[in-house]
């Protein structure tokens, strides 16, 4: 059996190596380089990854993360065939540039709790000191040519550069290994390289819609003169901030151009997405004005049948998430969907009478997907007042499952108050729901069940709030903003918090409990945080607009007590009167410098952590002259 095994073993690996070699990956410029590896540009994330796993660990993350699953791991490669205790594992090649571990490599609790390791090479053209930034969910160890870098126990969803380290690039081929660890949910990673001697990002900016942003395109940024004559270009990827911010956001990290720019033109040129290319004024990028909305290059096209007997199903209703799309079906069952995110790759399909059927959709769009719908489904029927019976028209009924993978639509209901839900699935009967409306206490979720039998029928009463709303405008020009987060907070309570975004004509809506004092803050990645304490009444609108400003820079350096520059230090900034309304987090660069962008004038309270180090707390910042901040080392 030995020789046999052997001979397997050779075979796969064969297998296995000539995949990973033949997979092309072209530059950002088009050309390839030589043997098809990816060449290094800053500001853009890797991409051709081959990845390994899911590996089972019973220690925590961090354990896990010391722990050698392979044999001299950091020589661990893409093309290699390992054991691990009684099971072989195998690379699969992925060339994405935010690489989506669970979704290729494990489903289920099949991604949890587990370790999994990525492999990628690159070429550099020089010997050079950048900044590996990396965006992680959960926890991560990284080897640069076989040496370890570093490690991060920050076991976050994943942002963008929210782990940084310094490293040294060779002249030509680098490889890179990443072992990162998830305990549950989402598990994930990005990498980029960026320039040591820029602190802060010359130009920043949002990709929309408002999703999951795996598939979001690489951005070209070029800067032109008066005339529009070209000064300079640059390439940069994005990806989330915070799961309360919308959007991908792009942050260019380069050198103003020897002559000051008139505009700047963003370029998206990638498949499955429409070409783009949009104009701005530099002003409107100074103050952080740009939004790129990306389409699709084609539309999503879906074909619905009966699984016995092939009737096409006319009266079917596509779920964009939770999001009801606009889709007619002709008599052969057919919808093109020409508005469908670019960056949704899976939908629902329901009809009454039958059980949803989640769709995968393939990326690029380039088929019609043929959906074969299964008899059986489960309705309910309902409706919606308020506690003295009033019928409340266009309230949302938000639906949950007990796993993310179920059904979980949102719904409206009709001028009458009424509703009705159908698609849910027999065997999976409990369902939770959150009911709201303008004006309205949201009844958050509370359980219903479903029945084969007969459709379930239900009353949803809403007891009345204080309504607050509002409009976000800058004050320099007027102009309304819109994605921004509002929070609101009672005096009384202060772990009672209200929160939404402005739509996109910058307006609010917010539904206190009780009348009285609240604190209502602004919070914008480009802009101060504003706050406004108002008194509300019940029983009419309160009305409150609110006004973004243009902010200032603050600058700090961190050092050990020797006197020696400590990089990556985590600076985190509180703001609102210890409300803890608003928090901004950077890191310091190799030579212990950080800039906080976009805050009030009149002074920062900031606090300053580092592992092995003791946290240096609410230290005031003034705009000027760099603040110095000292961490002792903690003692062993």
């Amino acid at each position: 059996m030995l020789p046999n095994i052997r001979i397997c073993l050779a075979t796969l690996m064969a297998t296995t190596l000539s995949f990973a070699i033949v997979e092309s990956s072209e530059a950002q410029d088009g050309s390839k380089t030589p043997g098809n590896i990816q060449r290094l540009r800053s500001n853009v994330f890797l991409g051709q990854w081959q990845i390994l796993g899911p590996i089972p660990i019973e220690a925590d993350g961090i354990k896990a993360l010391d722990q050698e699953y392979f044999e001299d791991e950091r020589h661990f490669r893409g093309g290699s065939v390992r054991f691990h205790g009684a099971r072989l594992y195998t690379w699969k090649s992925v060339d994405s540039r935010i690489v989506d571990l669970r979704g290729a490599l494990a489903s289920g609790i099949g991604g949890e709790n587990c370790v999994g390791y990525a492999w990628t090479q690159f070429i550099s053209d020089r010997d050079q000191s950048l900044r590996m930034a990396i965006a992680h969910d959960d926890m991560c160890a990284v080897w640069l040519n076989a040496d370890l870098v570093g490690r991060s126990t920050i076991a976050n969803s994943s942002m963008l550069d929210e782990t940084i380290f310094d490293v040294n690039l060779k002249k030509g081929v680098n490889s890179l290994l990443l072992k990162v660890t998830n305990g549950s949910k989402d598990w994930d990673f990005a990498v980029r390289f960026l320039p040591t001697d820029v602190l802060s990002p010359l130009v920043r900016f949002k990709g929309m819609p408002d999703l999951s942003p795996p598939n979001f395109p690489v951005v070209g940024i070029e800067f032109l003169g008066e005339g529009g004559e070209f000064l300079d270009r640059h390439y940069c990827s994005g990806t989330r901030i915070g799961w309360d911010i919308s959007g991908a956001h792009y942050h260019l990290y380069v050198h103003l151009p020897s002559k000051q720019p008139s505009t700047v033109r963003f370029v998206a040129k990638q498949p499955g997405f429409a070409d783009f290319s949009e104009t701005y004024s530099w002003d409107d990028v100074v103050r952080g004005a740009v939004e790129l909305q990306f389409h699709a290059d084609r539309a999503v096209r879906l074909l619905v049948t009966d699984v016995h007997d092939g009737t096409p199903i006319q009266n079917a209703r596509v779920w964009e998430q939770r999001k009801q799309m606009d889709a007619v079906f002709d008599s052969h069952g057919a919808v093109s969907i020409p508005d469908f995110q670019p960056t949704v790759m899976e939908c629902w399909v329901s009809a009454p009478g039958y059980m949803a059927k989640r769709v995968l959709l393939n990326w690029p769009r380039r088929k019609i997907h043929k959906v074969m719908m299964t008899r059986g489904g489960c309705s309910v029927t309902g409706l919606v007042t308020s506690e003295t019976g009033m019928p409340i028209a266009n309230a949302t009924i938000q639906t949950a499952g007990t796993s993310t993978s179920q059904f979980q639509p949102e719904f409206q209901t009709d001028q009458n108050g009424r509703f009705e839900m159908h698609g849910f699935h027999p065997n999976r009967p409990d369902f939770s729901a959150t009911v709201s409306a303008r004006g309205f206490l949201p009844r958050e979720d509370f359980t219903f069940s479903v029945s084969e039998e007969k459709p379930t029928d239900v009353v949803w009463k809403l007891a009345e709030g204080v309504l607050i709303s509002g409009k976000v405008t800058l004050q320099e020009t007027g102009e309304t903003i819109s994605g921004v987060l509002v929070v609101g907070s009672d005096q009384r309570n202060e772990n009672q918090r209200i929160a939404t975004t402005t739509n996109n004509d910058g307006v609010f809506d917010l539904v206190a409990r009780t009348p009285g004092i609240v604190t209502l803050a602004v919070l914008s990645e480009y802009h101060p945080p504003v706050t406004k304490t108002i008194q509300t009444q019940r029983g009419s609108e309160n009305k409150v607009d609110l006004q973004l400003i243009a902010g200032v820079d603050y600058r700090g350096i961190v050092k050990d007590s020797n006197g020696r520059p400590l990089r990556n230090a985590r600076v985190m900034v509180d703001y609102g009167n210890g409300r803890r309304v608003f928090m901004r987090n950077v890191r310091s660069n190799p030579n212990g410098e950080f800039v906080v962008p976009n805050m009030p004038s009149g002074g920062l309270n900031t606090t300053v952590y580092l592992e092995g180090y003791v946290p240096n707390r609410s230290i005031p910042m003034t705009v000027g002259k760099p603040t110095r901040f000292v961490l002792m080392e903690e003692s062993k």
